[in-house]
């Protein structure tokens, strides 16, 4: 199955977009910083290179992933700076009918709420564009930062299951019906726009 999801997520404070070439540098730089803090509740950032490479092997096949609608891997972007800060996204290995959200943020910019303004974007997004039925976050139960966007978000927990690695993750799930209340209900919907800028209207 194809999903479409817009190549650019504007919030208040963020922009979520698909990644560029000329993000390498960026990425790269803050790939390494947040590595080893990172790795310990992903997988990904320990099979990267610790080494400038770290741009090609996950700059450009996410690119290639985005434009297919295949999988939906996007950097984090401070709205005022430009700075990269951060990646989210929406993965489609949790069945035909749902969408997952991954995300993490740089240390320095933890405890401004940045995560969960992405993550009800992306929310919001899957359900309402992409058309999933369901969204869900799969999260390392001891990663308290990570289940508390979930809860902060909305998401309601769906207890304990076992991932394709054998991990024991808690499951969040959100759905339709949770975008009639709280916080959904008065946060408002991000500008979404394709890879040159121009805006793209919402479903009506």
């Amino acid at each position: 199955m194809s999903w479409y999801v817009p190549a650019r997520i504007e919030t208040e404070r963020l922009i979520l977009r698909r990644y560029r070439t000329d993000d390498a540098a960026a990425v790269s730089r803050v790939v390494a910083a947040n590595r080893s803090r990172v790795v310990r509740f992903l997988s990904w950032p320990e099979a990267l290179p610790s080494t400038g490479e770290v741009r090609a092997v996950l700059v450009a096949p996410s690119i290639a992933l985005h434009e297919r609608g295949q999988e939906f891997p996007m950097g984090i972007f401070d709205k005022a700076t430009g700075d990269f800060i951060g990646g989210a996204g929406l993965h489609t290995d949790r069945g035909a009918d749902a969408l997952e959200i991954g995300y993490w943020i740089a240390a320095d910019r933890e405890g401004e709420g940045l995560i969960t303004e992405a993550a009800l974007a992306l929310t919001r997004v899957a359900l309402e564009v992409a058309g999933a039925e369901r969204v869900e976050i799969w999260c390392d139960p001891t990663n308290r930062r990570a289940t508390a966007v979930a809860r902060r978000s909305g998401y309601a927990s769906q207890g304990m299951r076992t991932d394709d690695d054998g991990e024991e993750l808690e499951v969040w799930a959100a759905n339709v019906e949770t975008l009639a209340g709280e916080p959904y209900a008065s946060t408002p919907r991000p500008r979404l726009a394709d890879p040159d800028g121009d805006e793209i209207p919402w479903p009506v």
